[in-house]
């Protein structure tokens, strides 16, 4: 959205019959946090299993321009934000998601990824049109022969962010749940290091059976690895029990954890006297 000649923030308006519209509302607009003069040109949307991804295109502007209220000149590139509805949208790091290339390759001047699909071997792809000017030079660089040209870019599945210790062990622990389903499966890269899984109950003591202790530990670089334990082989003795499921990663990347739960939100029911 861009009134007149004002800023640029993102905005969405909805349709029942691609006929009449709604009033466009506003849903990311920069605030304090962001850098000065920083808009928002676009963002391109995708439906990510059971999220919307967003590749939200941050223009740097220049705050030395001289045009009034049009900003023209600055450098594009995008940040990752998420959202579970679609009209309220979580910002991440602010931090460039997909960043600018090298000086003197396509890219270097700003980058828009407007494209992303699943491929066959579960691999994310984003394609980008990737400049080597900012957003106000419309010509080609002496001995270019073109401004921009497409870019390719690829991640794991589930790979737009992970979770990694800092130094030595660090560990991860989930809400509590309401298994529906005894099958674990993670997302993970560890190919020096390891990962284990516990089940827990909501004050996190483990279950017996299914401690860090008993855990057969994951290695290696696996997309929907199944944790094992050294007595159980999966958590179907647990379902319809609230429980948390804890992680310890050493020098490990934990990228996804599938499981077909209820999360339990608020404290267990406690006996009145």
């Amino acid at each position: 959205m861009r009134p007149s000649v004002l800023d640029r923030r993102i905005a969405i308006v909805e349709s029942p019959d691609f006929l009449n519209w709604t009033q466009p509302v506003t849903i990311i607009t920069p605030d304090p946090l962001d850098e000065p003069c920083l808009q928002f040109y676009g963002m391109p949307w995708f439906y990510y299993e059971d999220l919307f991804i967003g590749l939200l295109w941050d223009h740097h502007i220049s705050q030395d321009e001289l045009m009034g209220g049009a900003k023209w000149s600055g450098v594009i590139d995008c940040e990752l934000a998420y959202s579970y509805n679609g009209v309220h949208w979580n910002r991440t790091n602010r931090q460039p998601f997909i960043g600018r290339t090298e000086p003197g390759t396509y890219g270097c001047g700003s980058v828009y990824p407007h494209s992303l699909l699943i491929d066959e071997d579960d691999r994310i792809r984003i394609y980008s049109a990737g400049l080597l000017t900012d957003h106000s030079i419309e010509e080609p660089p002496k001995g270019f022969e073109s401004i921009g040209a497409m870019i390719v870019h690829q991640l794991r599945k589930d790979g737009f962010a992970y979770l990694e210790p800092r130094a030595g062990w660090g560990t991860v622990t989930m809400r509590s749940v309401k298994p529906r389903s005894g099958e674990i499966t993670i997302n993970f890269r560890a190919p020096l290091g390891q990962v284990l899984v516990q089940i827990s109950d909501p004050d996190r003591k483990p279950i017996p059976g299914y401690s860090f202790g008993d855990c057969i530990p994951l290695t290696g670089d696996e997309l929907a690895a199944r944790p094992r334990w050294k007595e159980r082989e999966d958590a179907s003795k647990l379902i319809g029990e609230h429980v948390r499921l804890e992680f310890k990663l050493f020098q490990a990347e934990l990228y996804a954890v599938r499981w077909d739960v209820q999360p339990w939100y608020g404290d267990l029911p406690i006996e009145r006297i």
